[in-house]
């Protein structure tokens, strides 16, 4: 009886430990979200704050009002342009270019620019949502830079002299810096990745195995439905995401492996991280762990039941070897004496008895001798 309980008290701290170190292993993957996440928002932050500080440098505003004539004065575009390119585009070493535009009769035309190529070029449609904005802001979409063909994302500031808006600043970047955040191997183990999804499920970053994957991979998996569900149901009055599930789900990704992974989101932006790990990497941490609290376990049974088996046969051996010795003694065999035995209890219990053995046989002996002689006498 004790055995099974036993048993059954190993199995359950086998499968609680098990339990255990899968949730340690599900907080560890959502935890490397939730932090790539919060490194993302910090470094994209630092950017909105640079390129804000660019838009409403004096020399700029200035500049600008004098080459759309809203205010006279000598600078020209040429003065712009060596400015972007001496003061600003050297001063964030993720600029590819950096440009000002303007917006008349609904035709975005690129004024001035780091990059010659660029002026007068008109903003494509994708950037009209920067229009009439109010503040810094970062594009949600991802492109490729047809020049250096790196990915880049924009990130954008209205310009203003004398309180209104006379045109944009706007920034290029690459996001190798972007990628390095998330492909950071620390903590990731083996075979952890991490990037970037948009709302349609195209990866925005590259994979940490597949560099090819950006912008030209698309996902539609648990893990990212989840997330897709989470901002869009999860949103408070102020668009921001005030809470999600954190599921940690199995399923098959773009490189066709079974992983475990979770999800996170970048303040501010429609876009969804996911951490995946796969499952292979995951049972060889775990398995080891379980195999030897299983041999431990087997061992602590076996060890047990030996010793309660010795334990048992220590205490019974004795009284069985009584028992055999009183029957003998109720066979009329008084003089047969007890064997001795290593145990010291059992020892004096055997020389007890023989004692009351000698005294009986004595005892029946005078009786035996009485009755003889009162037969004799007779």
């Amino acid at each position: 009886m004790v055995v099974l309980v036993l048993t059954v008290s190993i199995i359950g701290i086998y499968y609680f430990t098990a339990l255990n170190i899968k949730s340690s292993i599900n907080y560890q993957i959502q935890s490397i979200a939730d932090s790539r996440a919060e490194q993302i928002k910090i470094y994209l932050s630092g950017l909105r704050g640079r390129i804000y500080d660019f838009s409403i440098d004096s020399q700029i505003s200035y500049c600008l009002a004098n080459i759309t004539g809203i205010q006279s004065g000598s600078c020209t575009i040429d003065d712009v342009n060596k400015d972007l390119i001496e003061n600003k585009l050297t001063a964030i070493k993720e600029l590819n270019a950096i440009s000002i535009f303007t917006k008349s009769d609904k035709i975005s035309t690129i004024l001035a620019s780091s990059r010659d190529s660029l002026i007068g070029e008109e903003i494509s449609g994708q950037l009209d949502f920067i229009i009439g904005s109010q503040q810094t802001y970062i594009s949600e979409i991802v492109l490729i830079d047809r020049e250096s063909n790196d990915t880049i994302i924009y990130i954008a500031a209205p310009i203003q002299y004398s309180g209104e808006d006379i045109g944009y600043l706007l920034a290029e970047v690459d996001t190798t810096e972007l990628n390095s955040i998330l492909i950071n191997p620390k903590g990731l183990g083996d075979t952890g990745d991490v990037y970037l999804v948009d709302d349609k499920g195209v990866m925005l970053t590259a994979s940490r195995f597949n560099e090819n994957t950006a912008l030209t991979q698309t996902i539609n998996n648990e893990n990212l439905r989840n997330c897709r569900y989470d901002l869009e149901h999860e949103k408070n009055d102020n668009g921001i995401v005030e809470k999600h599930a954190g599921h940690i789900v199995q399923y098959v990704n773009f490189n066709g492996d079974t992983v475990t992974g979770g999800h996170s989101f970048v303040e501010d932006q429609d876009w969804c991280l996911i951490s995946e790990t796969k499952r292979t990497e995951i049972k060889s941490t775990l398995n080891p762990i379980l195999g030897y609290m299983t041999i431990v376990g087997i061992a602590i049974v076996l060890i047990f039941f030996l010793i309660s088996n010795k334990i048992s046969h220590m205490i019974t051996n004795p009284l069985k070897n009584v028992t055999d010795e009183i029957n003998h003694v109720a066979d009329g065999y008084y003089k047969h004496t007890f064997r001795k035995s290593e145990y010291e209890e059992y020892d004096k219990l055997s020389k007890a008895i023989d004692r009351l053995v000698e005294v009986i046989y004595k005892f029946r002996k005078k009786e035996k001798e009485r009755k003889q002689k009162e037969f004799d006498e007779e």
